[in-house]
C-alpha cells in the first residue's frame, strides 16, 4: 500500500512539473497582454511598465487555489455590504503583510467593487448575461478579456481583494445594485 501510494505522489509531481514547465516554456504571456517589460539593473519597475502586463498562465490557472489559501481578515462573523448604503468597509491595520477579503455577491446579478485604490473585483451570477455597465472602465481588462462571450462563468459570483498591514476599505459601486457578504 505505501509503494502504491509513493508511485502516485510520483506520478502526481511529475504531472505538475511538466504543467509548470509547458507553461513557462514561453516566457512571453499569451492573448492580449504586451510583452515582458525590461528592467534596468538596480531600479525597481515603474506602475507604467506593469500596467498591460498579465502573469503567465500557470498564475490564472492557480487561482482558485491562491484565493482559497489566502490568509483572510480575521472576522468573527461574515460581514454584510449592500450597494445601497453608499458607504465603503473599512479593513482595519494587522501584523500580517498581506491579507485577502473574500467576498461572494448573495443578492443581485452583478457587483463591482474597488480597494479604494487600483485594486477592482467584478462579480456576476453564474449563467446570467453580463450587465454592460462591468464592461465600462470599471472592470479590469484581464476580466473582460476572460468574459467576451458576456455570459457570467461557475465561480463568478466570488472573489478577493488584497490588503497590506495597513488595511484600507472596500467600496461597492452603487449600481449595479447588490448585496456583497465579506468574510
Amino acid at each position: 500500500m505505501k509503494a502504491l501510494i509513493i508511485i502516485l505522489a510520483l506520478v502526481g509531481v511529475s504531472f505538475l512539473g511538466l504543467i509548470v514547465f509547458g507553461e513557462t516554456r514561453n516566457d512571453q504571456p499569451k492573448k492580449a497582454c504586451e510583452k515582458l517589460p525590461t528592467f534596468k539593473s538596480g531600479e525597481e519597475p515603474s506602475e507604467g511598465d506593469l500596467k498591460n502586463w498579465c502573469p503567465p498562465g500557470i498564475a490564472s490557472a492557480t487561482e482558485g487555489l491562491q484565493a482559497r489559501f489566502a490568509p483572510d481578515l480575521d472576522f468573527k462573523h461574515p460581514e454584510e455590504l449592500r450597494s445601497s448604503q453608499g458607504l465603503p468597509f473599512p479593513i482595519p491595520t494587522s501584523d500580517k503583510k498581506v491579507r485577502a477579503a473574500h467576498i461572494e455577491l448573495t443578492d443581485g446579478n452583478a457587483a463591482i467593487l474597488s480597494d479604494g485604490g487600483d485594486g477592482k473585483l467584478c462579480l456576476c451570477r453564474f449563467g446570467v448575461p453580463i450587465d454592460d455597465r462591468l464592461f465600462d472602465n470599471q472592470c479590469p481588462d484581464r476580466w473582460k478579456d476572460r468574459h467576451q462571450q458576456r455570459v457570467c462563468k461557475k465561480g463568478d459570483d466570488a472573489g478577493i481583494l488584497p490588503f497590506g498591514k495597513d488595511g484600507g476599505r472596500i467600496v461597492l459601486a452603487a449600481q449595479p445594485a447588490a448585496t456583497v457578504t465579506i468574510h
